[in-house]
């Protein structure tokens, strides 16, 4: 077991959930799966060691649902290409692989293996790092695995947890909301929201077949009654859409920044960060034009359900 690890500018660890390491479907029964992956996604297995860690910054990236092993590769480097030098105090950007499918209608299923990558998430953070928690940036889902993971952990599992575009209902951190307490297994979460991510204002209610809004897309429901160390970062002027999360570099860069401000904030075109100028938003869907668009969706789903369920009753009448 080697005393220390340098992956080259072309290089970066990767901790992986998956089947075949890459698998954007299946859990691996394997508990630890650690590898040097370059650019191309050529992976090169390596024995773990906590002693590459102490004393070191570490930053683990979670992508989120939807994503193919060039996006994920893609997104993995872009973030360490990014952060991963002195300015930025990380000396290690490591990504985390898990089975979020690669098609827009299997969010549910990737919906069940986020619990099923939960635990391993937790142990795979307590292993690697024992006593030197990381920082965790998750993306859309991905914060949706992590928050799993901390609603389960016994005690303190992360340093500072950054969300970007969280999946997650926009009341989840309130009194009895499903992440409640979860702000209390790490030292801060910063929640990156934009009005302007489509995706997540139609998209998100629609595969949860609820009216509820994403955090992603709305924010905390109530700003004012969070947690203390719960900030609020609206990234409305410089987040045009869901996939600009994962592409631009003036978002990465906040990061930092982000942090050592630790207060509600907004970012701005120009890189500023200035206090918060937004204002509390409701957790349901108020407006008319998504209620409406969605109203259309569940309609057509509805009709699409019941056209499959006629045709498979004519074909067990034809089979009696």
């Amino acid at each position: 077991m080697m005393n220390s690890i340098s992956p080259t500018k072309d290089q970066m660890l990767m901790l992986s959930a998956c089947d075949s390491f890459w698998s954007s479907t299946e859990v691996s029964d394997e508990q630890m799966q650690l590898a040097l992956v370059n650019r191309n996604g050529d992976t090169t297995p390596v024995d773990p060691s906590p002693k590459w860690f102490e004393g070191k910054k570490v930053l683990v990236v979670v992508h989120g649902f939807n994503s193919t092993i060039d996006e994920i590769i893609h997104f993995f480097f872009h973030i360490k290409d990014h952060l991963q030098n002195p300015e930025s105090l990380y000396h290690f950007v490591i990504g985390y692989v898990w089975p979020g499918h690669n098609h827009r209608l299997l969010y549910q299923c990737a919906r069940l293996n986020v619990g099923l990558c939960k635990e391993r998430f937790q142990k795979n953070v307590r292993q690697l790092f024992k006593g030197n928690t990381p920082d965790v940036l998750g993306n859309s889902m991905g914060s949706r695995l992590v928050c799993e993971a901390l609603k389960t952990a016994q005690s303190k599992l992360l340093n500072d947890f950054f969300l970007w575009a969280p999946a997650i209902n926009a009341d989840d951190f309130e009194k009895e909301g499903e992440y409640e307490g979860v702000n209390t297994k790490c030292n801060h979460l910063f929640v990156y929201f934009s009005h302007r991510d489509s995706l997540l204002r139609f998209g998100y209610p629609l595969a949860e077949l609820s009216m509820k809004s994403a955090m992603g897309y709305s924010g905390t429901a109530h700003v004012e009654s969070l947690p203390e160390n719960i900030k609020v970062v609206d990234a409305t002027e410089i987040v045009s859409s869901h996939a600009d999360y994962r592409f631009l570099g003036n978002v990465a860069s906040t990061i930092n920044k982000v942090a050592a401000v630790a207060q509600h904030c907004t970012l701005q075109k120009n890189g500023d960060i200035v206090p918060y100028q937004g204002r509390p938003t409701p957790h349901l869907i108020n407006d008319f034009k998504t209620r409406l668009a969605l109203l259309i969706s569940f309609n057509k789903i509805a009709r699409f359900v019941e056209f499959i369920l006629k045709i498979q009753w004519r074909l067990h009448l034809q089979s009696r």
